[in-house]
């Protein structure tokens, strides 16, 4: 199990990939605006639908 203080000392502030394309979403921004800022920029309700896997033996997980 990876403690506390490894975590601590594994971040790094603002580390984010050299390509970009990240976006940091502050501490201030409550939890309502945050759903709708990902919600929004990543326009999952263009995504094609996705058939859940089913469980071994062929029972679906629904």
């Amino acid at each position: 199990m990876t403690s506390e203080a490894q975590l601590r000392e594994w971040y790094r502030p603002m580390d984010l990939l050299p390509a970009g394309g990240e976006t940091v979403i502050g501490t201030d921004s409550a939890h309502a605006e945050t759903v709708d800022r990902v919600m929004r920029e990543t326009s999952p309700a263009a995504l094609p639908a996705v058939d859940p896997p089913c469980r071994p033996g062929g029972a679906s997980p629904v």
